[in-house]
């Protein structure tokens, strides 16, 4: 699995050849993980005019029928990309991602519209320092292999 996390475009014989075993054992071990993995590739949103990122932090009412619909809107909003509750000040952060800050306040007020919203604040990402998602998880299974 490591050596899928760091670079998933490469065949099944790359992938042995890397770690040493067969390529009979990599796609078994493949077969295995199915369901458990998913492949994806990474794009660069400025690249697609997708050049405002922010992250909408959200005061909820504490009303279990209103954070059910906030949370059944949001996931059919196609500018956020991460929703995730918390604990903390702040009920609920979205990741947004749209071309500008016009748009931007558009989703800020579908989301005010909503209901249930006590307070938003909002964070527009000045610029991207470090954006490796896997490192984590390569850390880990690097640890567990030692």
């Amino acid at each position: 699995m490591l050596e899928l996390l760091k670079d998933s475009s490469r065949s099944i014989v790359e992938i042995a050849r890397a770690t040493g075993i067969s390529r009979q054992t990599v796609a078994a071990k493949l077969r295995h993980l199915k369901g458990k993995i998913r492949f994806t590739i990474r794009l660069n949103s400025a690249d697609l005019g997708l050049s405002t990122r922010a992250y909408v932090f959200i005061k909820e009412k504490p009303d279990p029928v209103l954070r059910k619909r906030l949370e059944d809107e949001v996931k059919k909003m196609k500018e956020v990309g991460r929703f995730y509750r918390l604990f903390g000040r702040y009920s609920s952060v979205l990741e947004v991602l749209v071309r500008n800050e016009d748009e931007l306040s558009g989703v800020i007020q579908k989301i005010h519209r909503l209901g249930g919203i006590e307070e938003t604040e909002t964070f527009i990402v000045r610029g991207v320092v470090k954006e490796e998602p896997e490192e984590p998880f390569i850390r880990v299974l690097q640890c567990g292999s030692k």
